[in-house]
């Protein structure tokens, strides 16, 4: 089961990444800077994509 569990959503920082990207634009929707989220969920994405191959080089 937890091979399952990997597999579909990878470890904790993939989620923790995916959240945190989700949490954020979710914020700035609801302000004055909704046009905004089309270009930082990408970049939000990519961050954490980047952090994660930083990460796993230690």
């Amino acid at each position: 089961m937890k091979a399952l569990w990997k597999t579909l959503f990878g470890d904790r920082y993939t989620v923790a990444v995916v959240l945190l990207a989700l949490a954020l634009n979710y914020a700035l929707l609801r302000s004055p800077w909704a046009y905004v989220v089309t270009y930082s969920f990408p970049a939000l994405l990519m961050a954490g994509i980047v952090w994660m191959a930083w990460r796993q080089g230690d």
